[in-house]
């Protein structure tokens, strides 16, 4: 094969660590964007399009953890990291529709 070989493992490796962070990332730069209005650092029109991307980013990372954890089956630490990543995405795409 040209690529080489391709194994489970490391694409456990792999996507783990960029699930987990979408849902933490997702709900940090909503927070931005309700300090960056409120300090005058953005606009109105801009705070609510970096909230709807958010909560579309929030969305998708609740998605991906319930795809990945029926995929690889995780234990331990990183099933503990990957329903909290969900939990903060799942408030990403709550707050912005309140």
């Amino acid at each position: 094969m040209i690529l080489g070989s391709f194994d489970g493992h490391h694409m456990y490796r792999t996507a783990l660590p960029i699930i987990t962070v979408l849902g933490f990332m997702s709900l940090v730069i909503l927070y931005l964007a309700g300090v960056g209005y409120q300090s005058g650092n953005v606009e109105l029109g801009q705070a609510f399009t970096v909230m709807r991307y958010c909560a579309y980013g929030g969305i998708t990372t609740a998605g991906l953890v319930i795809f990945f954890m029926l995929w690889q089956r995780p234990e331990g630490i990183a099933l503990f990291l990957l329903f909290l990543s969900a939990l903060a995405g799942l408030t990403a795409f709550y707050l912005p529709y309140r």
